[in-house]
């Protein structure tokens, strides 16, 4: 990842965690919707903005760590004493700054230990259409979505984009915006979003509990969502818990959803987007799709809705149909 997109991830995610609910916060999150989805490296760019930002705040508390931050940040504001600047700075910071300071600081606190081999980072990604299958320790296993990738160290996960996480009753480590998830029996679906990161739990067996870096846990309901973004965490019931989780057997499921909305989703499996024009965006659609098929999306929106596909460039484009006079 470039600086500047590091940069730019840390701006918007401290632009984003300073503003209440209200007209401001909904322009400003529509900015950064229309950023995150612009690139896959915006997209990592964040991720790892939340996961320093955690660290950091994991760390608050150990002393030596807190003198550093504050050095860190005195530096910074004699550059530039704007408030906004300085917490982007330190989140980038934090990306270079907390493991290494982390390390150095065991070495020099603590006795010495014997000398143990870390587990290797393993990365899996996948590209545009793509899904695929792998274990993580013995039989727990993890199945990303298109355009998805999944860092592994040990029993510790980490996931951009869309992917299914199970395990019989060998523990599993998430680690999610502002803390972890233990995955102890059962599975998850797990899908980055805009500002943080969603989970819906599957049926019964389960035993899964989110732990926050700040205190507290919040236990893991089969058949329940758990949201997490701007260091907050919403727990709610999904109308359709098959439109979520049906990516796993190669099906997109709509029922009575915004036309823009199903379009953005058929574009994850799509090299050459669909484009679809603001006047029809609204509409809704319900179908079952197969995620290899979107010609057969077209060909169900052409024909249940009026509409015009226009084909230019090989690039589809929804709008809506003139009415002939």
């Amino acid at each position: 990842m470039a600086p500047e997109q590091l940069e730019q991830a840390a701006w918007w995610h401290t632009r984003l965690g300073e503003l209440d609910d209200g007209p401001s916060r909904s322009a400003a999150q529509a900015g950064f919707d229309a950023w995150h989805s612009a690139s896959d490296e915006h997209r990592f760019a964040y991720a790892a903005i939340v996961e320093a930002d955690g660290i950091a705040r994991a760390c608050a508390d150990e002393p030596v760590l807190h003198d550093l931050g504050e050095a860190a940040l005195a530096r910074a504001a004699v550059r530039r004493r704007h408030r906004r600047y300085i917490a982007v700075v330190g989140l980038v910071g934090a990306i270079v700054v907390m493991p290494v300071a982390a390390l150095g600081i065991s070495h020099f606190m603590q006795p010495p230990a014997p000398e143990v081999t870390a587990a290797p980072v393993r990365v899996f990604s996948t590209g545009i259409g793509e899904r695929s299958s792998f274990a993580i320790a013995g039989p727990a296993r993890v199945m990303l979505d298109t355009t998805s990738r999944a860092t592994v160290a040990g029993t510790t996960l980490t996931v951009w984009g869309q992917a299914y996480v199970s395990t019989p009753g060998e523990p599993i480590r998430l680690r999610v915006p502002g803390g972890v998830i233990r995955l102890r029996l059962g599975g998850l679906n797990v899908r980055t979003t805009g500002t943080g990161l969603s989970v819906f739990a599957d049926d019964a067996p389960l035993n899964a509990e989110y732990e926050r870096a700040t205190g507290g846990s919040v236990r893991l309901q089969p058949g329940r969502s758990l949201g997490l973004a701007n260091d907050r965490a919403r727990v709610t019931a999904p109308a359709d818990a098959a439109a979520i989780t049906g990516w796993r057997d190669g099906w997109l499921l709509f029922d009575d959803v915004p036309l823009g909305n199903a379009v953005a989703e058929v574009n994850r499996y799509r090299r050459v987007p669909i484009r679809v024009s603001p006047d029809v965006s609204d509409w809704r659609i319900s179908g079952s799709f197969r995620t290899d098929q979107s010609a057969g999306f077209l060909d169900t929106v052409a024909t249940s809705l009026p509409v015009a596909i226009a084909r230019s460039g090989g690039a589809p484009t929804i709008s809506a149909r003139r009415s002939e006079n």
